[in-house]
């Protein structure tokens, strides 16, 4: 089960994907969802509640990470550190996308969080409902 930063992640992942094969008349045509590795950076850094996202943060210093580097510290450390490597696949040339098991855990975390806060809350407002449906009918039968 992913937690509530992983799945805000993925969420906003998954919208930026989107709106990158909108633009990308290539990604559109063959029906792939994916973003170029700048912008995945950038979101990544972004969501520094995950894991600080230092390496992301320093661009134009001689510290930051660029190429095959980048690439290398992101699939093989950054995403195994958020918990998030099975979720998102590298794409050659410098591309990322949701994984099956990303979409999987997506809908698993909705269903989880339904089941939990919506459903107890919506027996308990029924709940609520029939026992003063029961003494407005007591009150009346008196």
């Amino acid at each position: 089960m992913i937690t509530k930063e992983q799945y805000k992640f993925l969420k906003e992942f998954r919208k930026l994907t989107k709106q990158s094969k909108k633009e990308d008349k290539q990604l559109a045509f063959f029906n792939r969802e994916k973003v170029d590795i700048n912008k995945f950076t950038e979101l990544l850094a972004k969501h520094s509640e995950l894991n600080p996202a230092e390496p992301f943060s320093k661009k134009g210093n001689d510290d930051d990470l660029s190429g095959a580097f980048l690439v290398s510290y992101i699939n093989e450390t950054y995403l195994k550190e958020i918990g998030l490597y099975d979720f998102i696949q590298y794409f050659q040339p410098d591309k990322y996308g949701i994984s099956q098991q990303g979409l999987q855990a997506i809908d698993d975390y909705k269903i989880e969080r339904l089941n939990k806060i919506k459903l107890p809350f919506a027996a308990i407002v029924i709940a609520l409902g029939s026992l003063i449906v029961a003494i407005i009918a007591l009150m009346l039968a008196a």
